[in-house]
């Protein structure tokens, strides 16, 4: 299939009956013949995206996806058409797919594609109707043009963030490992170095000494290497760092004071500006340090709410997002680390107070008033998708917990028990010195 050629996917362009259960909860109503139609968006193969577009499928939208070969979106029925995503010419993969697909709203799902948005609309001249239109759809979905150029600035972010009343580390830019000194006499030890628009918690380390701090920031400021960008395209068939290895991009490294407590995460359904729903999580378990959740707690947390409701309000976001906070253990003070501009893996839960983000979207869109029905939600430990399926079932984490998994879908449920090759090859392994060397090549 070429890049943009759409390829059908199954009847999934109409709402399933969950998903006219899901719409009614929230206020959608009875299920109309004008389905909003959305257009998932990622440079990633995560098994989580593939998740996102199950559950938007069910909650009334007829989802369509731009994503790279091999993706397992391709592999399901309930996403109506794919489009190929060229990491080489992302710009032009977008507007193949948004032409074919028509959506009604984007949905980034990582922050290389958000970050493609930004530049295609800073790209497309008003000079036509058509251009008007894909300006339009972009500003609908993630918020103010304007605001577009700190949205992956973490240290702009911060800024904002303190300037509204939102506890927030210190944080600022650095420039060369002289200014990297002179901000740890500042902000002290330990601290935090974070590149701009990394994911999945790679571009993020806790330094405790100098030495550690100068040997993180020389990792993050460099262009990436050329094996490194080997690895990644010939054994994870991942293009993203092709380009950047090739034009010597070097990414912005900034420094965070380190705050002790308990990781929390919010994800976010949002309007112009005005929070439609957000679910709270606090972080039971990461797949690795500073990685992604595996495993969460539903929670209500006032100030986190609030801070949610300035940051979205001052951004003019649109669409769906996430905040990353650190809860103090005495006091329960949230202070905000990180805004993600895409959705996140627990927008699909329901929240503390019952709500429904995906469907609470839906209602947006259709322009129907939600009603007070509510959901019901889990209570306890949640084991995420697709950890709860891939993790070893003896794992101390998944004792006593929900598992969050999909059994409505045998195809995504089978796409996730197949475990990736380099897993595979990784437990051939047995000799400690070959391991390392060998996750030392594999390390991206």
């Amino acid at each position: 299939m070429n890049s943009g050629q759409a390829e059908s996917s199954g009847p999934a362009a109409m709402m399933s009956s969950r998903g006219q259960d899901i719409a009614a909860l929230s206020g959608v109503g009875t299920p109309i013949a004008n389905v909003p139609r959305v257009l998932v968006v990622t440079a990633r193969r995560w098994l989580t995206t593939t998740r996102l577009a199950l559950e938007l499928s069910e909650s009334g939208f007829s989802v369509h996806a731009l994503c790279p070969a091999g993706h397992s979106l391709a592999h399901v029925s309930f996403v109506s058409s794919i489009y190929r995503y060229n990491a080489l010419r992302p710009l032009r993969s977008l507007r193949k797919a948004i032409e074919g697909s028509r959506p009604d709203l984007l949905i980034p799902a990582d922050e290389d594609t958000v970050a493609q948005l930004h530049r295609l609309y800073a790209a497309t001249e008003p000079i036509n109707l058509t251009a008007e239109k894909l300006r339009s759809l972009i500003q609908r979905s993630l918020g103010d043009p304007e605001l577009f150029p700190i949205f992956h600035a973490r240290d702009k972010i911060a800024s904002l963030a303190q300037a509204l009343g939102v506890t927030f580390p210190a944080s600022a830019p650095i420039c060369n490992e002289a200014d990297l000194q002179r901000k740890l006499e500042i902000i002290g030890f330990p601290a935090v170095l974070k590149t701009d628009g990394s994911l999945g918690g790679w571009g993020v380390a806790i330094v405790r000494s100098s030495t550690d701090a100068k040997r993180a920031f020389r990792k993050f400021s460099a262009p990436p290497g050329v094996l490194r960008t080997l690895k990644r395209l010939l054994i994870d068939r991942d293009a993203n760092l092709v380009m950047p290895c090739l034009l010597r991009r070097c990414p912005s490294v900034s420094i965070q004071a380190f705050i002790c407590g308990q990781l929390a995460n919010a994800a976010v359904a949002c309007w112009k500006g005005h929070v439609l729903a957000n679910v709270i999580v606090e972080v039971l378990a990461t797949r690795y340090a500073n990685g992604p959740a595996t495993v969460v707690n539903v929670i209500a947390h006032a100030e986190v709410s609030e801070a949610i409701t300035l940051m979205t309000r001052q951004l003019n976001l649109s669409g769906l997002c996430g905040f990353d906070f650190i809860l103090d253990p005495i006091d329960g003070r949230a202070h905000m680390i990180e805004f993600n501009p895409r959705a996140t893996q627990t927008c699909h839960l329901v929240s503390f107070d019952g709500k429904q983000l995906l469907a609470a979207l839906a209602a947006q869109l259709h322009e129907l008033v939600p009603t007070d029905k509510l959901a019901i939600p889990i209570r306890g430990p949640i084991a995420l998708f697709p950890y709860a399926v891939v993790e070893d079932p003896k794992s101390p984490h998944l004792k006593n917990v929900h598992k969050d998994v999909p059994s409505q879908s045998p195809q995504l449920m089978n796409l996730a028990r197949r475990h990736p090759i380099t897993q595979f090859v990784l437990t051939k392994f047995r000799t400690q010195s070959v391991r390392a060397i060998f996750r030392q090549i594999w390390q991206s």
